[in-house]
């Protein structure tokens, strides 16, 4: 598996934001929509500096690249689905293999589930004499790779799209729970192409797993 993390800044930058709404139609329901599109300004600020910004009039630029904009957001929520059929057939193997703990599998988070299916893989006999999972360096692999795919998972669901200002680059900007802090990470094809890629080798993994049991 060969999952790419989304690009890190060396330092963060300051990014000031304006979201205009958008009207659409729906092609595939054809109703009407409304939706914000993210611009960002980015700027390197050092000490004291201050950013600011002035756009007299940002709607020839949400004309000429909002179809391309929800074309990227599209590719997101796809993202987002690859990542619950993972989850769905995580949760799927988990109760097969402990069915006494079909509750609490129940009341997981992803990450959670992850943590169980780490340890399940390291500890059953069964699943350790199959090929993929025969040696502790394939089952490490295959558990960080694991841990990050929920990690972007979450950032593919939850994060903001931001596509800055006077440029083609996507960004996806994140809060920690934990700590409250923004980040940003830039995105492209190949990145989510690879996310979704994985998600696919991960469901087959699992599925190995549920045709042994």
């Amino acid at each position: 598996m060969n999952l790419l993390d989304p690009t890190e800044f060396t330092q963060q930058p300051v990014i000031l934001i304006m979201s205009p709404s958008v009207s659409y139609i729906d092609n595939t329901l054809q109703v009407s929509a409304t939706a914000s599109m993210h611009f960002g300004f980015f700027f390197n600020l050092q000490g004291d500096e201050v950013a600011t910004i002035k756009v007299t009039d940002i709607t020839p630029k949400v004309k000429s690249q909002y179809q391309d904009y929800n074309k990227v957001r599209h590719f997101l929520n796809i993202c987002a689905n690859t990542g619950e059929a993972v989850d769905d057939n995580l949760l799927q193997v988990l109760e097969k293999m402990l069915p006494e703990k079909k509750v609490e599998f129940a009341k997981m988070d992803f990450s959670k589930r992850r943590d169980e299916f780490s340890e399940l893989i390291n500890k059953n006999e069964v699943i350790k004499k199959l090929s993929e999972f025969d040696s502790k360096t394939k089952r490490k692999a295959i558990t960080t790779t694991f841990a990050q795919f929920v990690k972007f998972r979450n950032y593919y669901t939850h994060g903001k799209l931001i596509l800055k200002y006077d440029s083609k680059e996507y960004y996806i900007q994140i809060i920690n729970k934990s700590t409250g802090i923004k980040t940003t990470h830039g995105i492209d094809r190949e990145i989510l192409t690879s996310f979704l890629n994985t998600g696919t080798e991960l469901i087959r993994l699992i599925s190995i797993i549920l045709r042994s049991i």
